[in-house]
């Protein structure tokens, strides 16, 4: 073992992403596609939430949805989402 940093570079994975867009057509696309991880939680709030390993999150407009490695959906914000990911086909 080495007792100074050393450099690393992240292993690219090529993650399914959709985005929120606050329609009903757009939460029923999400919700379908998560296994029911996006739902509205009407008694505590008006917004839609995403399941997580860690807990939930609430969607905010124009957030990304990704799956990860492992099956696993978490939100991510528009404003560094295209810092961290580029579009593939």
């Amino acid at each position: 073992m080495k007792h100074k940093p050393e450099k690393y570079r992240k292993i690219s994975h090529i993650n399914k992403v959709m985005q929120w867009g606050r329609t009903e057509e757009c939460f029923k696309a999400l919700r379908k596609w998560t296994n029911n991880a996006v739902y509205y939680d009407y008694q505590n709030s008006p917004f839609v939430f995403i399941k997580t390993l860690e807990g939930k999150y609430p969607l905010k407009k124009g957030a990304f949805v990704i799956e990860r490695i492992k099956g696993e959906f978490y939100p991510h914000d528009e404003e560094i989402f295209h810092d961290a990911y580029e579009k593939v086909e």
